[in-house]
């Protein structure tokens, strides 16, 4: 996930993040998760 941080720099957050596919919250076709990790 690429995202804004406090200094508005752009920033990748590592974490578990559920990724949901579909028209509409109700209307959900497919999900999946992925794990990002910090780079060394």
């Amino acid at each position: 996930m690429k995202l804004l941080d406090k200094n508005m720099n752009w920033a990748i957050e590592p974490g578990e993040f559920e990724v949901l596919v579909g028209s509409s919250s109700t209307g959900l076709q497919a999900k999946t998760s992925l794990i990002l990790e910090q780079a060394n």
